[in-house]
């Protein structure tokens, strides 16, 4: 069985898609905690963290690559 956090690879695709899938879940729970705590849209301050990786995932999946 595969297992992405000993891969040596960082251009395995199970591994990209993996990532991928975090990032989203990530992003997906920062946008609720601020929907949540600010349905006017003011700024949030989130426990969760996100970076730049986690926004470029989610853009290269929205890019289709």
């Amino acid at each position: 069985m595969h297992n992405s956090a000993t891969c040596p690879d960082p251009t395995c695709s199970p591994c990209l898609d993996l990532s991928r899938q975090e990032s989203v879940a990530r992003l997906e729970l920062v946008l609720l905690d601020a929907e949540i705590a600010s349905p006017s849209g003011e700024y949030v301050d989130s426990q969760v963290m996100v970076d730049w990786l986690d926004v470029r995932n989610v853009l290269d999946l929205l890019r289709g690559v």
